[in-house]
């Protein structure tokens, strides 16, 4: 399993978290993925996939076609600077052990190559080649995961605690686990921090007024032209009006589809006016402490993901 590969060979390496994002963002489907340093034909996994994703994407060598020349599709490094992102904990995250590690603004979509015939190179690097670039990729400044996208980063969080959840039964050490865990594993917003810090509920504020990922549950109404969730969070002894306002004039007909299908959703929901969602954005919150509201704009649909709520449903009986 590798995090590396190129679209065409002699292009430059990108990770599985990038080529996912494009996907998302702009429906692209790479035909082809190549080993970056054997050049060896590469299958793909939870790139070009709808909805949830629980395992890193990633790319495996066909099984017909391995590795050649000692590679094993990943890059090499003389230091040990990656090992201080691991949690530390009885175990590592076992179904997503990359996750995106920066949230960056979007880019304009790459080309996807048309349905040829692959571009092979007519020559397999050697043994010192394939080490020689394996090295020279793994000692420059690390390739970091990215998304322009919040829904990569909800996957990453949420893969996390299904593993906490299945390997710790117990609260009492599942608890310290998933802390531990988030704080080791850094997160560059506008600033550098980490998915423990990042995510918070609306009772949690940054006051220092830096960005972070907000998330809750509400209701969705369209109030003057602007879509508006509403919802109430405990705060102490009292309640918290939460209120989360999304603006979308910023969507037109050239927005990338993850926009369009955003705004398909928001009207579906605004129109039933009783469906609960859960949701997240990322921006800088604001809180009148005498009427005690949570207040976030977000006009940057990149910087939102909704899910409907799931709702256990008790079976209701009637006589009749």
């Amino acid at each position: 399993m590798s995090d590396l590969a190129i679209t065409e060979i002699g292009y430059e390496e990108n990770t599985a978290w990038f080529y996912r994002t494009e996907f998302l963002n702009y429906g692209t489907v790479f035909n082809h993925f190549y080993c970056p340093f054997c050049y060896i034909p590469l299958k793909d996994y939870n790139i070009s996939k709808e909805g949830k994703v629980v395992q890193s994407p990633h790319f495996r060598c066909f099984t017909d076609q391995p590795h050649l020349n000692g590679c094993d599709g990943t890059a090499l490094s003389t230091s040990n600077k990656d090992s201080s992102k691991k949690p530390k904990s009885q175990f590592e995250p076992t179904t997503m052990p990359s996750y995106p590690e920066a949230l960056v603004d979007r880019r304009p979509p790459i080309q996807s190559r048309p349905v040829t015939q692959p571009n092979i190179t007519s020559r397999t690097p050697t043994t010192e080649e394939i080490q020689a670039k394996r090295k020279k990729i793994g000692n420059k400044e690390r390739n970091i995961p990215t998304s322009s996208l919040l829904k990569p980063f909800i996957d990453a969080r949420n893969s996390l605690m299904h593993d906490a959840y299945t390997k710790f039964p117990d609260p009492k050490e599942r608890s310290p686990w998933i802390k531990s865990a988030l704080l080791n594993m850094p997160l560059r917003l506008d600033d550098q921090t980490t998915y423990q810090d990042a995510f918070r509920k609306p009772n949690f504020i940054d006051f220092r007024g830096r960005r972070r990922i907000y998330h809750s549950s509400g209701k969705i109404t369209l109030q003057h032209g602007k879509f508006i969730i509403q919802g109430v969070e405990s705060f102490k002894n009292d309640q918290l009006n939460v209120e989360l306002v999304i603006d979308p004039s910023s969507v037109n007909q050239d927005s990338p589809q993850a926009h369009k299908k955003l705004l398909d959703q928001l009207q579906e929901l605004a129109e039933s006016e009783t469906i609960l969602v859960d949701w997240y954005a990322f921006g800088k919150a604001t809180q009148n402490k005498e009427e005690q509201n949570f207040h976030l704009e977000i006009d940057n649909f990149d910087h939102i993901f909704l899910k409907k709520k799931y709702i256990k449903h008790q079976e209701i009986t009637s006589n009749t």
